[in-house]
């Protein structure tokens, strides 16, 4: 095996070549790491808090007719409550009545 210091005062020339070289593969192996670094993030992305879940339901055959026919799914009690108009309606009739 050749000793580099002993190389180094025979070849001053040689021992340029091999740093210059050193340096060519340092700066190649930088260049490795930003693109691997690069496409880890691109795969594998940093994860972030999760998001509120969103429940979607399909609606069946049978609820997709009721629809179709008009019905809303709502109580018959608040179809029949009366509303504001229809209670002062009621209010002067029973007075008129009186």
């Amino acid at each position: 095996m050749v000793d580099i210091l002993e190389g180094m005062e025979r070849d001053e020339q040689a021992m340029e070549r091999i740093a210059s070289a050193m340096e060519v593969i340092a700066e190649s192996t930088v260049a490795m790491y930003k693109i691997m670094e690069a496409r880890l993030e691109k795969e594998f992305p940093l994860k972030h808090e999760p998001r509120e879940s969103t429940v979607t339901r399909i609606p069946t055959d049978e609820e997709k007719l009721r629809a179709s026919q008009g019905a809303t799914g709502e109580p018959l009690s608040d179809w029949i409550q009366l509303g504001p108009r229809e209670k002062e309606l009621v209010e002067a009739e029973s007075k008129k009545k009186k």
